[in-house]
């Protein structure tokens, strides 16, 4: 059985933010990057963002990413993600940022963040192109698979991620919509999403992590655009 899933819980747990524009309008100066940022700890409930001091977002719970993205000045900024509504940070980032440039933050934890550039070639007609991030204490294999297929298959199409990391974009059939997250070198589904749900751009980054209870939990996002 798999540890605390139920019919619901692809969709319960997995916010899905849909790709924007930069903030404003997109057409702002040419020396910023673009920065969406992902909630995957649930010691922090709720998180601020700032850059530079300068507040950025604000209140984003955990399984939740920021539907909107925003500007950060190229550069190395001082990014800093504190307690929702507090000057306690968790963590804090001093990562070069490129002008005209698409990323991704993401809390898995206390003092714990990547800053992701969202580099990827776009998929084919047919293909989906997946990033998997693993927030969770323990490294996993990832099999993608057809939700029509009986079985899961012998090859991860991601082996051996490692906590805290982070794969490359890898293209997939898009009908392989079924996610088994198992233990390394096992086909026992640790956690599974049955039948996830492609955006258009039919390019994603989906971060497992854990609730405060330990059961698997996962959030999906688009790149910026």
């Amino acid at each position: 059985m798999l540890s605390r899933f139920t019919a619901v819980a692809a969709l319960a747990a997995c916010v899905f933010v849909a790709a924007c524009d930069d903030d404003d309008n997109g057409t702002g100066p040419q020396d910023f990057g673009s920065l969406r940022v992902v909630n995957a700890a649930s010691s922090a409930q709720s998180i601020d963002v700032y850059s530079d001091g300068n507040l950025l977002a604000s209140n984003i719970a955990f399984l939740s990413g920021t539907a909107t993205c925003f500007d950060v000045e190229a550069g190395t900024p001082a990014l800093e993600i504190r307690t929702a509504g507090t000057a306690n940070a968790i963590a804090t980032l001093n990562d070069p940022v490129a002008a005209n440039t698409n990323y991704t933050l993401v809390l898995m934890g206390s003092n714990n963040a990547t800053l992701l550039t969202d580099q990827f070639t776009a998929p084919n007609t047919g293909e989906a192109a997946i990033r998997f991030i693993n927030a969770t204490g323990t490294a996993i294999d990832i099999y993608a698979s057809d939700p029509s297929a009986g079985g899961i298959g012998t090859t991860p199409t991601s082996a051996n991620l490692a906590v805290s990391s982070t794969s490359d974009y890898i293209n997939i059939p898009e009908a392989n919509t079924r996610f088994t997250f198992t233990a390394v070198g096992s086909t026992t589904p640790l956690f599974e999403v049955p039948n996830f749900t492609l955006p258009t751009s039919r390019v994603a980054t989906i971060v497992l992590t854990q609730d405060d209870q330990g059961a698997y939990q996962f959030v999906a996002v688009e790149p910026c655009s």
